[in-house]
């Protein structure tokens, strides 16, 4: 079917707005002639342009536990400027291809499909192989149904520390079990001595009050 906009004729611009001519048209072309008086250019046409092609989706990267949490954030129509729709609104199988590699060696990356999505994004969780370096992630996304497939997004990275607060969980429990013992200990010795009148050397209640003190 082919259209012409009264919006677009006879305009000295290079360019017009289409906007919300094109309304859930999914693929469409558009062709161009120039005016000079009487004089005119033959039409040049514009190659297939498809509105979801256009706009890549955003990604959050986090670094929960021993895996990393990609929140991806479904891209935007240019429909409806006050309250725009994203791609799953108008396909509701919109899912994403995930890669994911180690910073600077892209030729290595996995790949992985998004499962927990619904109308705002997609959520992915992957495995950190190893600790103590940087990985990035890119997304793109595609319909089956509608054979549609999206722009990639620009990658992402983010840094993973060579620790993680639960992997000092065992240690910091160690210490204040240690802490309590020694203070028990510490008060029983003083509860001894007090009942038979012992005085503590000065060398030894120095050390003690040190320990105390840090403690």
């Amino acid at each position: 079917m082919l259209w012409e906009f009264s919006s677009c004729v006879n305009i000295s611009q290079r360019y017009c707005d289409l906007t919300h001519k094109v309304e859930h048209c999914h693929y469409f072309w558009v062709r161009v002639k120039a005016l000079d008086g009487p004089q005119e250019s033959e039409y040049t046409e514009s190659q297939q342009f498809n509105i979801y092609n256009n706009g890549p989706p955003k990604l959050n990267l986090y670094v929960l536990g021993h895996e990393i949490q990609v929140d991806i954030e479904h891209p935007l129509t240019p429909y409806r400027k006050k309250h725009p729709l994203n791609v799953k609104a108008n396909f509701t199988d919109f899912t994403y291809t995930v890669s994911f590699w180690k910073k600077g060696d892209r030729e290595e990356h996995q790949e992985f499909q998004t499962e927990r999505c619904d109308r705002k994004n997609c959520t992915i969780n992957l495995q950190i192989p190893l600790r103590g370096t940087s990985y990035c992630v890119s997304a793109q996304g595609s319909s089956n149904d509608y054979s549609v497939k999206g722009e990639e997004s620009k990658e992402s990275c983010i840094d993973v520390p060579s620790k993680h607060q639960s992997d000092l969980t065992v240690p910091i429990i160690l210490g204040v079990l240690g802490l309590v013992v020694l203070v028990l200990i510490l008060a029983a010795v003083f509860i001894c001595m007090k009942k038979k009148k012992i005085k503590l050397p000065k060398s030894l209640f120095k050390e003690v009050s040190k320990q105390l003190i840090k403690y």
